[in-house]
């Protein structure tokens, strides 16, 4: 059953989940609050790269004061893909 809205959680207090993944030249980035989504998408994207690339995962809120912006917590996850392999290792 769904909570009215009066009594849901503040999206400031919404945990979610934030997915970074670089090369040279590209740059992928997605949001969800799903932690199997975050990570499935993470690896497809980082295997999806030729070359070099590294990826993150981290949590994130919105910003308490309200502002457009995350309040970032500690990276959770540090992939690396290799690109002699296209292999996908942790760091």
């Amino acid at each position: 059953m769904n909570q009215p809205c009066a009594h849901r959680r503040p999206l400031s207090e919404t945990l979610l989940l934030v997915w970074e993944v670089r090369e040279p030249g590209h740059h992928v980035s997605g949001v969800t609050d799903d932690p199997a989504n975050a990570l499935v998408n993470l690896v497809q994207e980082l295997r999806a790269c030729l070359g070099e690339a590294r990826a993150i995962m981290r949590p994130a809120r919105l910003h308490p004061n309200g502002r457009p912006e995350y309040a970032y917590g500690p990276i959770l996850i540090h992939l690396h893909r290799d690109p002699a392999t296209g292999k996908v290792k942790h760091l």
